[in-house]
């Protein structure tokens, strides 16, 4: 945002009010002046208030409650002074390390909330500056001479030892920072669904839906940390003629062939990855083992988030039982591989049931194989 000095110890009317209305109405110029895109999800949200009244003081008596805007009833989209400076009273409670406070004098470590907001804002240090590392606040301060008049601050990386995220006061004349800041109704932490998430949220459980050109089992719903997820099995094979490993019969499914398909099939997708989590694979040697999801979004994470199924994955999605094979498991007419091993050099796969061995082979195919079997990926996603 753009730098300005006050002049005036006052917040209504003020340069500071001209470049924050000038941001949020979409209106600025210049090089160095962000604006809000007019098209931005956040002004469906955004109230008008009772900032431009509210200004507070600035390390004088009442300073830490005087200063406290609140939203009204009103949504605005546009408009000026729906955004807004913070007050003392709302940096040194909400955003900030410490606030001084003159009259005593003292300085006030801020609580461990306000700590963590002001770590995720960024002010430019003053090594980067010609002149003062801090951001204004729309408090006026204490000092109203004729040659000395302050407005509250909120302190960037070291300015002359002063401390770095300290609420304080700076003369009017210096140039600070302009931080706008906004009241929105609560319905913005809403998440909004994708079109993917609201197919699958509206799909039953082992009805298809189509995501990035493939059809996909929903095979599993599960609500756990107030968040609710879907297992995602691949409705036909999305890779043939692959091999569990390929230069020996090594049953680990970390390094192996079939994990590396796995991660390449992935890579090929787009809708799905955005809200892929990342699964708990278990213990890959277990058969009691179910793949669950985890709160953590893929993000750039590639491997290990589209996975083999396993045995035991199979088998609870087969009702509960390894043969025979009942819908929608009847509809493949390949074998295909999971990542789950029977023996020290065979892994199980599952038999179709319009070959002569439907279910699972409980002895398992050897895990160097050949060139024959399939691939049926799982994956995990996040629907709300």
């Amino acid at each position: 945002m753009q730098r300005c000095g006050f002049l005036n110890p006052v917040y209504k009317g003020s340069y500071a009010t001209d470049y924050i209305n000038n941001w949020f109405n979409g209106t600025a110029t210049g090089q160095y002046q962000d604006k809000l895109a007019s098209n931005a999800r956040l002004r469906d949200f955004t109230m008008q208030n009772t900032a431009i009244n509210t200004p507070g003081t600035a390390t004088s008596v009442g300073s830490f409650s005087n200063g406290y805007s609140k939203p009204t009833k009103y949504k605005s989209g546009i408009g000026n002074d729906v955004a807004f400076l913070l007050s003392y009273s709302e940096a040194a409670n909400f955003v900030s390390n410490n606030a001084y406070y003159r009259q005593q004098p003292i300085t006030f470590e801020s609580c461990a909330e306000a700590k963590a907001n002001y770590a995720k804002i960024s002010i430019p240090p003053q090594s980067q500056l010609s002149g003062y590392s801090f951001a204004w606040l729309r408090s006026v301060g204490d000092s109203d001479s004729t040659n000395y008049k302050t407005m509250g601050s909120l302190e960037g990386p070291p300015t002359l030892g002063n401390t770095i995220g300290r609420v304080f006061q700076f003369q009017t004349t210096t140039y600070g920072f302009i931080y706008p800041a906004l009241w929105v109704d609560q319905a913005i932490f809403t998440p909004v669904q994708t079109p993917a998430q609201q197919a699958i949220n509206n799909a039953s459980i082992n009805s298809t839906v189509n995501i990035d050109g493939y059809d996909w089992y929903v095979a599993r719903k599960v609500t756990t940390g107030g968040a609710n997820y879907a297992m995602l099995v691949a409705k036909n094979p999305m890779r043939q003629e692959v091999s569990f490993s390929v230069n020996a019969a090594n049953t680990n499914y970390e390094g192996s062939n079939l994990q590396n398909v796995v991660t390449q099939i992935y890579l090929s997708l787009n809708d799905i990855r955005t809200i892929a989590v990342v699964p708990d694979l278990g213990t890959l040697s277990s058969l009691t083992s179910t793949t669950e999801p985890t709160a953590a979004m893929a993000g750039s994470q590639t491997k290990n988030i589209m996975f083999a199924l396993s045995y035991r994955d199979v088998y609870n999605w087969n009702g509960g039982k390894e043969t025979p094979l009942i819908s929608p498991l009847t509809n493949y007419t390949m074998r295909w591989l999971t990542r789950s091993p029977s023996t020290a050099t065979t892994v199980y796969e599952i038999m179709p049931a319009n070959l002569s061995a439907p279910g699972y082979l409980t002895g398992g195919l050897n895990a160097l194989g050949y060139n024959g079997e399939t691939v049926v990926p799982g994956i995990w996603v996040k629907i709300g």
